[in-house]
């Protein structure tokens, strides 16, 4: 069996509209402080996630790259992350909302593979068994 995935969470838009908790205890939060920023298209500061920052002592002892899993819901923050990225939509508090536990089947159902850079992640959403 692989050793244990390391998963990025997006929270902001993504999971939900807010800010975490810090009374909750986490090994690292990839809050706007830690972003590069680079220009988009139209001049614009925008945030990114770069991937070598995942090159960190602490976390490559813990995780090696091929388990590493971001979900987020702009592409453009992980354009240097080849493989680690879950595409998902923008959380918009619709009630109706399905994705976050459809994600959670379409998770656990890769968990074993090996590489999980590998695994192709365009259209997720049409490989989760309901």
């Amino acid at each position: 069996m692989p050793p244990r995935p390391l998963l990025i969470l997006d929270l902001d838009e993504t999971l939900w509209h807010g800010t975490p908790d810090p009374t909750h205890t986490t090994a690292f939060l990839w809050h706007r402080d830690r972003c590069s920023w680079h220009r988009d298209e139209h001049g614009d500061l925008q945030p990114r996630k770069p991937a070598r920052k995942l090159r960190a002592t602490w976390i490559r002892s813990r995780y090696p790259r091929e388990r590493i899993l971001a979900i987020d819901d702009r592409p453009q923050n992980w354009a240097s992350g080849y493989g680690h990225l879950v595409r998902v939509t923008p959380w918009t508090g619709d009630p109706t909302d399905d994705e976050l536990p459809r994600l959670a089947r379409y998770l656990l159902s890769i968990a074993d593979t090996p590489d999980l850079r590998r695994v192709e992640k365009r259209g997720w959403r049409g490989r989760v068994l309901d």
